[in-house]
């Protein structure tokens, strides 16, 4: 009896077992080792994303989002078709499981489309009564959506005030439903989660505000902005204007240890310091200065590294790249100094590489969590309008060890696996 009780109890066990493993969980996940670049296009041309293999340093495949949104309308979902015909995306982000893509179109008001690692459309949200959707931060458990809205006329008028509304949006990433929206000055662009996800960072465009929000409070106004002179328009109209240097910072880097924020100020050729543990300014360092360049620099995609072990890493380094000259450089990182200037240091020789003579346009920027490897797009060519590049850079020898041609107009990209983006 005993024994036909044992024999009845194993086989129990190994049927539960069984069924545990036939629900084990078989979505698809991303290669691991990839970079995936948006490339925006001109209006009517491809809107793509390509897949790069940093294995190999190799174009892995190229995605055309004209054709993903078609299959996805023609099996029986909403998407305006202007979408369809220019999706113009401008920033993509992984989940951290590496099961979905993100990615923020900015055509017309704009959208965001989720994609399931193979890269067929999961959701699509169209983004209304506001411009631009810009870029977007994910949450780590993969549950939620921080988007940032550019709705900076001040590029677009010559009066610089904005007729839009303009937040930052707070989204399911299940279905990409809109949960909040936040009121904050026009030009919302470079958009950051601190490490603990307590806070939500935001640089703006041509707009003299950072914004800090906490993230517990978005049902409520919470005085978030943070101007950075006495006298700056929440909307850009000051911009031009005779005896104002706008610094308008744009895109921002935060510490892994979430104690500075770094903005690329893109008029004035500055970065801007900021703690956030104390919530205030630390100063100003002058790029020109630094690297002993004469030209306005346009700094603009910013990231920190290492994203792992940072804390107790010898060398911590901020990377930046300029839309002018098509540089990139590094600086060190102190955490203990107390000024802009001991804070972030350089060698104007030795931390500043140049892609591809000058004629690159970079604009996106991510970082391997090791440290060891930066991936930079470049719009254009100066001279080609119509030929994105993508260049790899060896952190550690700091060179370009490679250069992929990509589709026009190469924008946002991240890499994947990552700690943060």
């Amino acid at each position: 009896m005993k024994l036909l009780i044992t024999c009845l109890f194993l086989l129990v066990l190994f049927s539960c077992q069984e069924s545990n493993d036939n629900k084990k969980d078989t979505t698809p996940t991303l290669p691991n080792n990839i970079a995936i670049i948006t490339n925006q296009g001109i209006i009517n041309d491809e809107g793509s994303l390509t897949v790069i293999d940093l294995n190999t340093n190799t174009v892995k495949e190229v995605i055309d989002l004209r054709i993903k949104l078609k299959a996805f309308k023609d099996a029986g979902n909403d998407v305006n078709d202007v979408f369809i015909q220019s999706p113009r995306p401008h920033y993509v982000q992984a989940s951290y499981d590496g099961k979905f893509v993100y990615v923020v179109s900015t055509f017309m008001k704009g959208a965001v489309i989720k994609l399931d690692a193979e890269f067929n459309v999961l959701a699509f949200q169209e983004i209304k009564n506001t411009t631009f959707p810009a870029h977007l931060q994910l949450t780590k458990d993969n549950k939620e959506i921080f988007l940032s809205t550019w709705t900076t006329n001040a590029m677009m008028n010559p009066s610089g005030v904005s007729g839009e509304n303009n937040y930052m949006i707070h989204l399911n990433a299940d279905d990409l439903s809109e949960l909040h929206r936040y009121e904050t000055p026009a030009g919302a662009h470079g958009i950051k989660l601190t490490p603990d996800e307590k806070t939500v960072i935001i640089g703006h465009d041509m707009v003299d505000y950072i914004n800090i929000i906490d993230v517990a409070k978005l049902d409520q106004k919470q005085n978030s902005e943070f101007a950075l002179r006495p006298d700056a328009a929440t909307d850009g109209s000051d911009k031009g204007k005779e005896g104002v240097q706008v610094l308008s910072p744009t895109q921002l880097g935060i510490t892994p240890d979430g104690k500075f924020a770094f903005f690329s100020c893109k008029e004035a050729s500055k970065v801007l310091v900021y703690n956030i543990q104390t919530k205030d300014t630390v100063g100003l360092v002058d790029l020109k200065e630094t690297f002993g360049l004469e030209e306005n620099l346009g700094p603009y995609s910013i990231e920190v590294g290492p994203k792992t072990g940072y804390e107790s890493a010898t060398n911590k380094y901020a990377y930046i790249n300029f839309k002018v000259g098509g540089y990139f450089a590094r600086f060190k990182i102190n955490p203990d100094g107390t000024t802009a200037n001991e804070i972030l240091t350089a060698d104007k020789t030795n931390d500043i590489l140049t892609l591809r003579n000058k004629d690159a346009r970079p604009h996106g920027l991510d970082i391997t969590d090791d440290g060891k490897t930066a991936v930079v797009s470049a719009e254009f060519l100066k001279s080609n309008r119509h030929q994105g590049y993508t260049f790899i850079v060896d952190l550690e020898q700091w060179k370009i060890v490679k250069e992929l041609e990509t589709k026009v107009e190469s924008r946002g990209l991240c890499i994947y696996p990552s700690k943060g983006n």
